[in-house]
């Protein structure tokens, strides 16, 4: 199947998280989405390219995206037995957020950067605050893996606006995985 101009083609398993693994433990867990109030966990965020058009994305990339990009039912071209495949548009308002490598770590596409939120714990001479009590800066990280051709760099710490950040989570072998993007044009600083 080819795609059309501005557009791309994926498949996708809309099955893909209902078999967790928990250390040796493999849960099958039907219908997760619909039972999981965080919808990043329970719907579907990898798709096999199959004709990437005019992106760089070949033939059987595995790309992450967005969790509401592969439920919308509209651009779904067939479903056989769960498989979907299905066509999406190539444009800035249509989050790829990027491909998978070997590893299972997200490479960041589209002007996109992998990041760790910087936690800052309270500290003191006599107690020792456990990682519960640690406050998360909600704007701000350290980049760990950046788009091709960006110009903030690895091991930068961003500031970007309150809230932008989008934390990803998708399986790779039942496995429960996740990676905090920040989009290049959410950023205002870099702090030194």
């Amino acid at each position: 199947m080819k795609s059309i101009k501005g557009r791309m083609i994926v498949k996708f398993d809309l099955h893909q998280k209902d078999k967790v693994t928990f250390g040796t433990l493999k849960l099958y867990v039907p219908n997760r989405a619909d039972v999981n109030e965080n919808m990043r966990e329970g719907y579907p965020t990898l798709s096999t390219v199959v004709d990437g058009g005019e992106t760089e994305l070949k033939e059987g990339d595995v790309i992450v995206s967005e969790h509401t990009l592969l439920e919308n039912t509209g651009q779904w071209i067939e479903n056989i037995d769960g498989i979907v495949t299905m066509s999406i548009p190539i444009k800035s308002d249509v989050v790829i957020y990027g491909k998978i490598d070997e590893k299972g770590d997200v490479i960041p596409l589209f002007d996109n950067l992998v990041c760790e939120r910087i936690q800052e714990g309270f500290s003191s001479s006599i107690i020792i605050t456990p990682d519960i009590y640690k406050k998360v800066e909600n704007n701000k990280a350290i980049v760990l893996r950046v788009s091709k051709n960006s110009d903030i760099k690895e091991g930068e710490k961003i500031v970007y606006y309150r809230y932008s950040d989008y934390e990803l989570v998708y399986f790779i072998d039942g496995i429960e995985r996740k990676a905090i993007m920040v989009k290049r044009s959410d950023i205002v600083g870099i702090e030194k």
